[in-house]
C-alpha cells in the first residue's frame, strides 16, 4: 500500500477507486493548502511455485555425462558439486580413472575445443554420451574498505563488506554427432557486511562466501540440464465481481489446473457485466492461470483481451513477461529439435556407411565365387590385404573351402587376414 499527497483539483473515476480501493480522506492540518490524502492498495498477490523445464533443451535419457580435463581447487568443487547433482537425479557419470585410461589408451586429447571426429571416436566407446567441459576464469573473495553510512537518528553506521566473485564457462559436447550442444556462463557475485555503530566491526569470512558463490553458480548450471521450479509473488485479481475471489483463494492453494478452470468460468460469468473493468480484471486472471500452466499462446489471447477493455501498466508487464517466457520455451524447443534431427541425420549416415562397408565385406562365399569366376591366387591374395573382410575360418570351414578349390596360397591369406 502507498500513502502519497496530491492536489485536491486531480479527480480519479470512482471505478478505478472501487477496483483498486482507493480512498480520499480529506486532511483537516491541511485543507487549506487544498490537498488530501489518498491511499492506493495494489494489485493483490499471491505465492505460486512455477515449474520450469531444463533451459538448455538438452534430453539426458538414456545417456552418460563424463567431465572434461580440469585443475583442481575451485574448479573441481564446482565439477564434484555437479556430478554430485547428475548422479542424485539417476544420470550415470563416467568415472574419471576409466576415462583417463581410454584417453591415455586411444591417445584422445581432451579441451573446450575438443576435435569432432575424437568426440564421435569416444563416444563409440562409451556409448550415448555428453560430455562437459568447466572452465573457471574467477574465484575468489575480496575485502574492500570500509564504508560508512549516515543515519537519519544516531552514530553513522559503520560496514565491513566482503565480496566473492565466481566466474565459469560451462560447454556440453554430443559425443554421438560431435556438436558443440551448449555454451553456457555461470556467474555469481554475493556480498556480505558487518555493521555497527560503535566502531569497524570485522569482516565476513571469506571462504564462506567463496561457497556461496560456487552453489549458486552451480544451481545456475543445473537448470540448463534439470526442471526446476521457483516460488514467485503472482498478481490476480481477488475482487467478488465475477466469483474472482473463488480463483484467487484456490490459487493459494497451488492448484493451478483447477485456478484455470474456474477463471474460465469467470470469464463467461462476467460477460453479462456492464463494466469493462470487470470483464478486464476476469480476462487477466485467465491469461495469469494460462501463464502458470506454461500455455503461453493462451495467456497472451487472454491478456491482450484484458488489455483492450482496461489498459493498465500492470497487464502490459504481464504481457511482456509472458512473450519473453513464449520465446525462451520457443528456443529451447528449437534447439532440441536441431539437436534431435542433426543426431538423426548422423546415424543415417553412419547407417549407410556400415551398410557400404558391409556390402564391399569379403566373405568366404565371394572368395568362392572369385575362383570359381576363373580370377588367379595372385589377384585374389591382393584383393583380400585391400578390402576388409570377415571370414569364418574354423576347421569345417576351412575344408569347404578346399572343398570348393580355393588355393592354399588364398586360405593362407584369409588365415592372415584375421
Amino acid at each position: 500500500m502507498k500513502i502519497r499527497r496530491v492536489q485536491a483539483a486531480a479527480r480519479y473515476p470512482r471505478e478505478l477507486c472501487v477496483r483498486y480501493a482507493c480512498f480520499a480522506l480529506l486532511a483537516a492540518a491541511t485543507s487549506a493548502q487544498g490537498q488530501f490524502i489518498q491511499i492506493v492498495h495494489h494489485r493483490p498477490t499471491v505465492p505460486v511455485t512455477i515449474h520450469h523445464p531444463p533451459t538448455a533443451g538438452v534430453t539426458l535419457d538414456g545417456k552418460k555425462v563424463a567431465f572434461g580435463p580440469m585443475p583442481s581447487g575451485c574448479p573441481q568443487q564446482f565439477a564434484d558439486s555437479l556430478m554430485q547433482e547428475f548422479v542424485r537425479r539417476g544420470v550415470t557419470v563416467v568415472n574419471r580413472a576409466e576415462l583417463d585410461t581410454i584417453l591415455a589408451e586411444h591417445h584422445f586429447q581432451l579441451s573446450a575445443a575438443v576435435d569432432p571426429s575424437t568426440a564421435v571416436a569416444l563416444g563409440k566407446i562409451l556409448g550415448p554420451s555428453l560430455m562437459v567441459f568447466i572452465t573457471v576464469s574467477r574465484c575468489d573473495a575480496v575485502k574492500r574498505e570500509p564504508l560508512r553510512q549516515d543515519q537519519a537518528i544516531g552514530a553513522p553506521m559503520n560496514i565491513s563488506r566482503t565480496e566473492a566473485h565466481f566466474l565459469a564457462s560451462v560447454h556440453v559436447v554430443d559425443l554421438a554427432t560431435g556438436r558443440e550442444l551448449i555454451v553456457q556462463t555461470a556467474k555469481a557475485d554475493p556480498h556480505r557486511d558487518n555493521t555497527s555503530q560503535t566502531g569497524m566491526p570485522e569482516y565476513p569470512g571469506e571462504y564462506e562466501l567463496q561457497d556461496v558463490a560456487v552453489k549458486a553458480a552451480i544451481a545456475q548450471t543445473q537448470r540448463l540440464f534439470f526442471p526446476w521450479s521457483e516460488t514467485r509473488e503472482v498478481s490476480f485479481m481477488n475482487g467478488k465481481e465475477c466469483n474472482l475471489r473463488q480463483a484467487y483463494d484456490v490459487l493459494r492453494t497451488g492448484d493451478a489446473a483447477e485456478v484455470l478452470k474456474i477463471s474460465q468460468a469467470n470469464v463467461d460469468l462476467c460477460k453479462s457485466d456492464p463494466k469493462p473493468a470487470h470483464q478486464s480484471d476476469a480476462w487477466y486472471n485467465l491469461g495469469v492461470s494460462y501463464l502458470l500452466v506454461n500455455d503461453y499462446d493462451q495467456a497472451l489471447t487472454a491478456l491482450m483481451q484484458a488489455e483492450r477493455l482496461h489498459g493498465d501498466p500492470a497487464i502490459v508487464e504481464t504481457i511482456s513477461e509472458t512473450r519473453r517466457a513464449k520465446a525462451a520455451a520457443e528456443a529451447s524447443a528449437k534447439h532440441e529439435d536441431t539437436a534431435a534431427s542433426d543426431r538423426a541425420a548422423d546415424a543415417a549416415k553412419e547407417r549407410a556407411r556400415e551398410a557400404a562397408t558391409t556390402k564391399a565385406m569379403l566373405t568366404n562365399d565371394y572368395i568362392v565365387k572369385l575362383v570359381k569366376g576363373g580370377l588367379p591366387a595372385d589377384i585374389i591374395v591382393k584383393t583380400i590385404a585391400a578390402q576388409p573382410a570377415k571370414f569364418s575360418l574354423l576347421p569345417d570351414d576351412l575344408i569347404m573351402l578346399k572343398q570348393s578349390g580355393v588355393p592354399d596360397s588364398v586360405i593362407a591369406a584369409m588365415l592372415d587376414k584375421r
